[in-house]
Parts: C-alpha cells; sequence; structure tokens
C-alpha cells in the first residue's frame, strides 16, 4: 500500500507552481545577462559592476600642472582636497595651512564638473580628502564632509597609527 504522507508529499513538489517559479527566474537571469552583454557591447560599465578598483586609472593625469603650483620643487607629501566649491575648499586650506603647511603640500582642486579627475581620483563622493606619499602613492582617504577640525584630527590619527607618516 502506498503511504499517504508521501503521497501528499509529491504531489506539493509537482506542482505547477515550482515549473512556473523556476521558468521566471531563468527567464530573470537572462534577461540580466542581456542587458549586461549589451551594455558593455556599448562600452558603458554594466551597473552591477561597480567596484572602485575595477580598472586602472587613465594614463592621462586630468590636472594641470598650474594647479599643483604650490608642490613644485618639495618633496612633502601631497594632501588633496577635492570638493565641488573652490572658495569653501580655499578657506580650508587656509585654516590648515599654519599647522599643517610645514609637513604637507595642501592642494586645492574642484572637481565637481570633471568626471575625469573623479575617475582618476576614484572618488564617489565630494568633498574628498585624498593624501599621498612624497612618490605619490596613495596613502590615506577621508570621504566624508568635513571641516578644518576634522581634517586636522583625521591627520593626527594617520601619525598616531603609523608614526613614519610625517
Amino acid at each position: 500500500m502506498s503511504n499517504p504522507f508521501l503521497r501528499g508529499a509529491k504531489q506539493r513538489l509537482l506542482s505547477p507552481r515550482i515549473y512556473i517559479y523556476t521558468v521566471l527566474l531563468l527567464a530573470i537571469a537572462w534577461l540580466m545577462h542581456r542587458h549586461a552583454q549589451r551594455a558593455i557591447e556599448a562600452g558603458q560599465r554594466p551597473p552591477e559592476d561597480v567596484s572602485l578598483f575595477a580598472e586602472p586609472p587613465p594614463a592621462d593625469f586630468p590636472v594641470k600642472d598650474s594647479q599643483l603650483h604650490a608642490v613644485a620643487g618639495q618633496r612633502l607629501p601631497l594632501l588633496l582636497l577635492l570638493g565641488k566649491r573652490h572658495s569653501e575648499l580655499e578657506s580650508l586650506r587656509e585654516a590648515l595651512q599654519p599647522e599643517w603647511g610645514e609637513k604637507y603640500s595642501i592642494v586645492v582642486l574642484q572637481a565637481e564638473d570633471d568626471a575625469a579627475m573623479l575617475r582618476y581620483f576614484r572618488t564617489k563622493s565630494l568633498p574628498t580628502a585624498i593624501l599621498f606619499t612624497p612618490d605619490n602613492d596613495e596613502q590615506a582617504r577621508h570621504d566624508a564632509p568635513f571641516d578644518a577640525a576634522s581634517i586636522a584630527l583625521w591627520l593626527q590619527s594617520l601619525q598616531q597609527q603609523a608614526p613614519e607618516i610625517p
């Protein structure tokens, strides 16, 4: 004789709902794959690939030499302030200059309208402070909204974590 519990289990496993869900799941996966392939063919990045380090930065440096005149001839670490309004960042630079100007070359760049610069520095939000070593290697990054006091605390904490940072 057949067991009534097994008959009910077989009936639940073979219900049409399972087949419908499986077919819908496969159709959605196929559509997502097709959309990603079309985006790649069009030269766009698929929306699911938003990794910060997915591609290397462009070879050409998007900043003009005239914007970096503050570091010419100096062998100091570079504190780069990227932001929307040049005037606000310039006042921030002036506030940081007395205490940190001898230890770091502080450079302000307006990057709001420059997609190449944002892509080069791998920046998703503005303002951003990026600390580079004298050999132009990225040391640290501060992406949150900030003021002179928070940047000073950030630099002090970096010096405590790694004493080799000036």
